[in-house]
C-alpha cells in the first residue's frame, strides 16, 4: 500500500472514531482525536514553506496533545517569537525539533520538567529550548532553514 493511501486510511479511521466518540458523548476522546487528526493531516502533507505563525499554531496543538497523553509530566512556555507573520519556515521542522527533545525528556526524567521555547535575539533563525528539571538545566538549539515564502 502506498504511503498516500496509508495516510488517507489513517485519516479516515481517525475522523470516523472521533465522530463515534462525539455520538457516544465521549467528549475527552473526541477532543483528543480531533486535535490528533489536525496534527496528522498537517504533518503528512508535503513539506512546504509556511509562515512561522502557522507552524506555531500546530506546535501548540501538538503540545496540547502531549499534555493530554502525559498529564502533569511537563510544562511548556513559548515566548520571544518576534515577527511570526513575515518569517517563513518549512512545515513540520520546528515541531520535529520539539518532539525529539520532549520524547527523550519524557524517557529520561520521572519528575515534572519545564520546557521554554524561544527564538534567539542575535539570530532569528535559531530556536532554543531550555529544559529545566530536578538535576539542572539543558539547552538545545536548532537552526531553521531559510524558507522564502510560497
Amino acid at each position: 500500500m502506498k504511503l498516500t493511501k496509508i495516510n488517507s486510511l489513517t485519516s479516515g479511521v481517525i475522523i470516523h472514531t472521533a465522530q463515534l466518540a462525539y455520538v457516544e458523548e465521549a467528549a475527552g476522546t473526541h477532543a483528543f482525536l480531533e486535535v490528533f487528526s489536525d496534527i496528522f493531516r498537517y504533518l503528512t502533507k508535503e513539506r512546504r514553506s509556511i509562515v512561522l505563525e502557522e507552524e506555531l499554531q500546530f506546535l501548540k496543538k501538538y503540545i496540547h496533545l502531549q499534555e493530554l497523553r502525559f498529564p502533569g509530566r511537563f510544562e511548556v512556555e513559548i515566548f520571544n517569537m518576534g515577527d511570526t507573520d513575515d518569517y517563513y519556515v518549512t512545515s513540520g521542522d520546528l515541531i520535529g525539533f520539539i518532539d525529539e527533545v520532549l520524547s527523550s525528556s519524557l524517557d529520561d526524567f520521572e519528575s515534572t520538567f519545564l520546557i521554554r521555547i524561544y527564538r534567539e535575539e542575535q539570530d532569528y533563525r535559531v530556536f532554543s529550548i531550555q529544559l529545566s528539571h530536578d538535576s539542572g538545566q539543558i539547552r538545545y538549539k536548532h537552526v531553521m532553514e531559510d524558507s522564502h515564502g510560497i
